[in-house]
């Protein structure tokens, strides 16, 4: 499943996305509360991204519209780093503090990889959108909260 980057990675990132998820503690609908509200404050990049074998995050899918559009970013680029963090699988609490220090207006910058080649890019974070929170939401609902089930006819 593709993620999507808020890149507070989770959403957001790679950070929250990782292979540690821990149930949410009250009622399926507390969490998806707690996780709308939550994600519709934070900083959005407007990527999506899946693991290379190497444990980099490769770009999917530029948003249209987006922060990671407005700054050049390309599907198939590798992130290499945001704001000199490192963007691999092994360093995702890194990867999370850093997401946890910005802000939607927050000015940061990216380093990829793009036809072998480094290239830096500088990139204003927006505040999610609605569509994506609805989205994000929604993906860890069907994926962690094993008790939705979507009815069909």
């Amino acid at each position: 499943m593709i993620f999507v980057v808020v890149l507070m990675l989770a959403v957001a990132m790679p950070g929250m996305a990782g292979d540690k998820h821990e149930k949410c503690k009250g009622s399926t609908q507390d969490c998806l509360d707690k996780m709308a509200t939550k994600l519709q404050n934070k900083a959005w990049l407007g990527v999506h991204y899946e693991p290379t074998e190497e444990g980099q995050w490769q770009i999917t899918k530029v948003i249209e519209g987006s922060p990671a559009e407005a700054a050049g970013l390309k599907k198939g680029d590798v992130l290499v780093s945001m704001d000199g963090v490192a963007y691999t699988k092994d360093n995702s609490e890194a990867i999370k503090a850093a997401w946890s220090k910005v802000t939607p207006g927050s000015d940061v910058t990216c380093v990829v990889k793009r036809s072998g080649s480094k290239v830096k890019l500088h990139a204003t974070l927006a505040t999610t959108p609605p569509e994506m929170v609805a989205e994000y939401v929604g993906e860890h609902m069907m994926k962690d909260h094993a008790q939705i089930r979507v009815a069909s006819n």
